[in-house]
């Protein structure tokens, strides 16, 4: 019995950071922090490291975030805009949306 709570717990909270079609804060974080968004070698990391300073910007709605992060990726990273309902911008929005203090526990 013990067993079973135990792997529904972890299965409950996997299915908290990660969704059914890929959108997940770990792959957020990951595009955070790698290179791959632009073309200068940059990242988000560089100007928000381990997402410093987002927490104020998670507040934001979603459609407002997105823009602002399709910003920062064409202006600082000078890489192409991501799709508002791709994958990696779902990614990166949950990721973002973690730091806020009220998803901190």
């Amino acid at each position: 019995m013990k067993r079973i709570v135990i792997i529904l717990s972890l299965f409950a909270m996997s299915s908290m950071t990660m969704a059914s079609d890929g959108v997940s804060i770990s792959k957020g974080k990951e595009l955070f922090t790698s290179k791959q968004l632009g073309t200068n070698g940059k990242s988000c990391n560089l100007c928000h490291p381990d997402g410093k300073g987002m927490e104020k910007a998670a507040v934001n709605d979603v459609g407002e975030l997105g823009e602002i992060i399709n910003q920062c990726i064409k202006n600082a990273l000078k890489g192409k805009v991501l799709d508002p309902t791709s994958v990696e911008m779902k990614s990166i929005v949950m990721y973002i949306k973690s730091l806020a203090p009220s998803a901190q526990h």
